[in-house]
């Protein structure tokens, strides 16, 4: 199993499922505890607690940890925000995550042991509206790459959760606002779907998961000198199946292509994403020209054995898929977006070929395999 495909899932896995169920509290209160039990379960994080702005210079705690790592309430707790010279400075300076190493740990501004410490502001665009602190009081384990990224974006996946609530909360009470408030929730919503990673549809990675991914990948791959590649899958025709046999049948298509696709192919080293509408991606690292090309033959030659359907259940048509390839080595000087852009125009001759075919781009020309 690849170490960069098992740590990325991880990652994903995480910040998805923690996004989920905060979008599910059914109150602010609710919220930050599961974000403070759920992170400490999750992202190995000995203590930790949310705190929240309530006026120019005033904090006021939610949920957090004692000295013995408990989940406690401790929305009594009460300060100035000065009296947070850390996170005050954060604030101040708009730094959104930061650590100390071999600091005093605290416990209601008691000295409670030595370790490092972390704070993520959390923002609603341009105001801070508190800040996650967490620390390493219980196990003295040392602080995690890891740990610092998926802390980075829990704090954004908290900030919209509580901003969004806020202005749930304002359309309630403000009617004659109603319209205005709206645009704004759906502009959060669309910011808070931005983190998640899965197509909802068919539930493989989407474009975003296949970016970072390819990037991360792109690095390791030159390290090691590793080859990169690309299979770019696209249903034949799609626009045919909406219009005769309906949309939510074409959907019922691409989700059979995605299951599909995710138990064919086993390597070490990959991710399936949809790249968008009907296409599909396959990145590689590591397999050679002629594997990538078995890969796409044995694609071809199972999604035929799926069906596209009536709506009174009774089998279409076989569905077919055109496949475009692209292969290289990560020290050619060839970036992702070039290997999928070639392997796009390989899709493109494909199609112009007839279909349920594969081509692969050797980037000066075309060979059909």
């Amino acid at each position: 199993m690849s170490t960069i495909k098992t740590h990325y899932n991880k990652q994903i896995d995480v910040l998805h499922d923690i996004a989920y169920l905060l979008g599910r509290a059914k109150s602010n209160d609710e919220m930050y505890k599961t974000a403070v039990e759920q992170s400490i379960v999750k992202l190995n994080i000995d203590r930790m607690a949310i705190f929240l702005i309530t006026g120019e210079n005033s904090v006021q705690g939610t949920y957090g940890t004692d000295t013995e790592g408990h989940v406690v309430n401790e929305s009594y707790f009460r300060s100035t925000i000065t009296e947070h010279a850390f996170a005050s400075e954060m604030i101040s300076n708009r730094t959104y995550i930061g650590f100390q190493k071999k600091t005093a740990l605290l416990h209601n501004f008691s000295n409670v042991g030595i370790g490092w410490n972390g704070y993520v502001t959390l923002w609603d665009g341009a105001d801070p509206i508190g800040w996650i602190a967490c620390d390493n009081l219980l196990s003295g384990s040392p602080l995690q790459p890891s740990q610092i990224n998926t802390l980075k974006m829990l704090g954004f996946i908290i900030s919209q959760n509580i901003v969004r609530a806020k202005y749930q909360d304002q359309l309630i009470l403000a009617n004659n606002e109603l319209e205005l408030k709206n645009r704004e929730l759906e502009y959060l919503t669309a910011r808070l779907e931005e983190l998640v990673f899965i197509d909802p549809l068919t539930q493989v990675f989407n474009r975003r998961s296949l970016e970072r991914y390819m990037t991360e990948a792109w690095d390791f791959a030159a390290q090691e000198n590793k080859s990169l590649s690309i299979l770019m899958i696209d249903l034949d025709n799609f626009k045919s199946i909406n219009d005769k046999l309906g949309h939510l049948e074409g959907d019922n298509c691409l989700k059979a292509v995605a299951e599909l696709l995710t138990n064919l192919i086993k390597e070490d080293h990959f991710i399936l994403a949809r790249y968008g509408g009907e296409e599909f991606i396959f990145s590689f690292v590591g397999i050679s020209r002629d594997k990538l090309s078995y890969n796409a033959q044995l694609i071809l030659d199972n999604v035929k054995k799926l069906t596209a359907h009536e709506p009174n259940g009774l089998p279409e048509h076989p569905l077919t898929v055109s496949i475009g390839g692209a292969f290289t080595l990560a020290n050619d000087n060839i970036g992702y977006i070039e290997l999928i852009q070639h392997a796009d125009k390989a899709l493109y001759a494909a199609k112009s070929e007839g279909k349920d075919r594969f081509f692969m781009s050797d980037f000066a020309q075309m060979h059909i395999h």
